[in-house]
């Protein structure tokens, strides 16, 4: 899965999606969205409208919608979950090597947490 927000390149130029859909053992459709941000990382497209305009795209049947933010600056995988509070399930912010103790419910419901860690291939 590379991120939404790349951006539009020539065919091929960036494969893969930023969306997997699927559904569960039960039939219930899903969605996982990764987004990369932009604050001390290569620049890419805004993650902000990148998401926006796949949420737009999305059937309202598909109403577990998890998000990966892969970015080096807390603030700006917190401002996603504020961003998309209310339109998705949860928020969950990847990158650093240490994990934050911040999970909580959104006043509008999604589920959200700054950081859940990173994992190599070798222990650090």
């Amino acid at each position: 899965m590379r991120a939404l927000n790349y951006p539009k390149w020539p065919e091929g130029a960036a494969p893969g999606e930023g969306v997997y859909r699927g559904r569960s053992k039960t039939g219930i459709p899903y969605a996982l969205m990764h987004v990369q941000g932009r604050v001390f990382m290569n620049p890419l497209d805004c993650p902000f409208r990148a998401m926006d305009e796949e949420l737009a795209k999305m059937p309202e049947s598909c109403r577990i919608r998890i998000v990966d933010v892969h970015a080096e600056a807390s603030s700006e995988k917190q401002a996603m979950g504020w961003y998309l509070d209310g339109r998705v399930t949860a928020v969950i912010g990847t990158h650093t090597h240490v994990p934050t103790a911040d999970e909580r419910i959104l006043p509008k419901g999604t589920a959200f947490i700054t950081d859940v860690g990173m994992t190599d291939p070798m222990p650090a």
